[in-house]
């Protein structure tokens, strides 16, 4: 029950805000604001039916009934419709299921992905791995195409830049930028559907319960092999890190961290191949994104790991906090705003905070409850 609970835990506190310089929010007038790495923009003068905001993106449903993407002071009108439920946005990419068609988006480059009705697809960051109209598995990453395997998967789930996939119910196969590895013919057999059958997403840092048989990283995949042994590979190696199945993990980009059978805590550090311990029992709740892990330990310190180290930042567990890679917000005891902000502790408001967001680099912040929002940015507050 105790890790059920920090599984839910994780649920509701994980805020999977993907932007880096870029925020966007409704001002006390509810007018469309943008701020756009040290530039602010009105973008309407009205309230936005929809938002999404991507890596240096935005795209959002204007008052005049159109899907707009604007990107760099450049606004380009997608749709004179609302259409907003065959998008699907990353970072990197914009996704468009519309008339038959599977499309991809790339910085405004328009790339045809599949001609057929409900394709089925997995995403990351940057990456779009599909079953095609012939039932193929095809990857596409960095503005190109890649034929991955004409057959098609049991199932396939992708990390930020790369993608895993099973074949014939027990051969696990990893794709990277063009190349294809077999990674071992011997996953658990009879795995349960609702773990790994064909997600339409797919972000690292979510986990469920029991833990999925198999999750890839940019460049490894933790797995359960045929034995329930709990293995991972990393160049082009299989190692195993227990002989029991894990209790939970989560795998971000580079690095990956699980609570064992036997309640310990393990980190696996970008490049390695063995796991560390780093607590002997199982912490109130762990989180990664991308390479940036939030802990909170049995005696609920709070601590990030970040650029390859840990950081203690407080003796008690923050009510309320929101994180991405190298930031962490959250409010104090008196209710005021403070970050880890890329490896130091700042104070980012004076005053009690009544709502804040963070997208990537940027924190936002309303101190009187009105929408009257203030931009962190750099280590400082934006005027």
């Amino acid at each position: 029950m105790k890790y059920l609970l920090a599984l839910m835990f994780l649920v509701l506190q994980f805020v999977p805000m993907n932007a880096q310089n870029v925020a966007a929010w409704h001002d006390r007038q509810d007018r469309l604001q943008y701020f756009d790495d040290g530039d602010f923009i009105q973008l309407d003068h009205n309230k936005a039916a929809f938002f999404k905001v991507g890596g240096d993106f935005i795209i959002y449903h204007n008052s005049q009934d159109e899907v707009v993407y604007y990107r760099k002071g450049l606004k380009e009108i997608l749709h004179m419709r609302d259409v907003l439920e065959d998008y699907t946005i990353t970072d990197h990419l914009v996704l468009l299921e519309v008339g038959d068609v599977f499309t991809v988006i790339d910085h405004k480059k328009n790339h045809s992905l599949s001609l057929q009705e409900n394709p089925v697809f997995v995403y990351g960051d940057s990456i779009v791995a599909f079953v095609d109209y012939y039932g193929g598995l095809k990857v596409f990453y960095n503005g190109e195409k890649f034929n991955v395997d004409p057959v098609t998967p049991d199932s396939f789930i992708a990390s930020d830049n790369s993608c895993a996939y099973i074949q014939n119910n027990t051969i696990l196969k990893f794709h990277q930028n063009g190349e294809t590895w077999e990674i071992t013919d011997e996953v658990r057999e009879n795995y349960n559907s609702t773990n790994v059958a064909f997600y339409t997403s797919h972000k690292p840092g979510v986990t469920t319960t029991p833990p999925p048989i198999y999750v890839p990283g940019s460049d490894f995949v933790l797995f359960l092999d045929g034995y329930e042994e709990f293995k991972m590979w990393r160049n082009d190696e299989v190692h195993e890190l227990s002989e029991y199945p894990p209790q939970s993990y989560i795998v971000g980009d580079d690095i990956a961290a699980y609570i064992d059978d036997q309640d310990a805590f393990y980190l696996i550090e970008s490049g390695k191949t063995e796991a560390v311990e780093i607590l002997p029992s199982a912490p109130e709740f762990y989180g990664i994104i991308d390479n940036t892990l939030i802990l909170i330990d049995d005696q609920s310190y709070l601590s990030v790991y970040w650029n390859g180290k840990f950081h203690d930042i407080e003796a008690y567990a923050p009510t309320r906090y929101k994180y991405a890679d190298g930031v962490l917000a959250y409010l104090d005891h008196d209710g005021r705003l403070k970050a880890f902000y890329e490896g130091e502790v700042v104070n980012v408001s004076s005053d009690i905070v009544s709502d804040f967001m963070v997208y990537g680099r940027v924190i936002l912040f309303d101190e009187l409850g009105n929408g009257d929002y203030k931009v962190f940015h750099n280590g400082q507050i934006q005027n």
